[in-house]
């Protein structure tokens, strides 16, 4: 008589776990597009990660990110916008992924025919952009030498 009230129960927690099991999400990351003209360089798309330090226990740039940038050569200087999802194998702590905005900006250090090298330094870590203005590739590299008088810790992405 009790398996009346046993099955439905089983069958609440059955339908309950899978509702509450957190799918990695399904997003649509964006396609490397650039504009390259005397004065500016544009380009939108998602930076993917060449290396990562073992022992850094959060990624810089997670996985699913989206970036546009933007450099002007009057201004020699470049302005990077980054939307940033951190989930667990990102190694963010949160039961949830998060979404965070950042705003880099680099001052340009060189400007000619074959591409740019931009750099920003900060507190934290130096960053430097490079973009190849004769095929079109863009690279960023990343060297926290701050944190650990011992370690360096360094990593590097392509825009994709």
């Amino acid at each position: 008589m009790r398996i009346h009230y046993v099955l439905p129960a089983l069958s609440c927690l059955v339908v309950l776990f899978a509702a509450c099991t957190p799918e990695a999400p399904k997003v649509a990351l964006p396609e490397k597009k650039m504009t390259i003209t005397d004065a500016s360089v544009q380009a939108i798309g998602h930076w993917k990660a060449v290396t990562k330090p073992k022992e850094a226990a959060l990624q810089a740039v997670p996985q699913i990110n989206a970036v546009d940038f933007r450099c002007y050569r009057e201004d020699m200087v470049c302005v990077e916008t980054l939307a940033s999802l951190y989930q667990k194998s990102d190694g963010n702590p949160e039961a949830r992924p998060s979404l965070f905005p950042h705003r880099f900006v680099y001052k340009i250090v060189k400007w000619d025919a074959s591409g740019l090298q931009a750099k920003s330094e900060t507190s934290v870590a130096d960053v430097e952009l490079k973009v190849s203005l004769s095929d079109k590739t863009v690279s960023r590299a990343m060297v926290d030498s701050r944190g650990s008088a011992n370690q360096t810790l360094t990593w590097s992405w392509v825009l994709e």
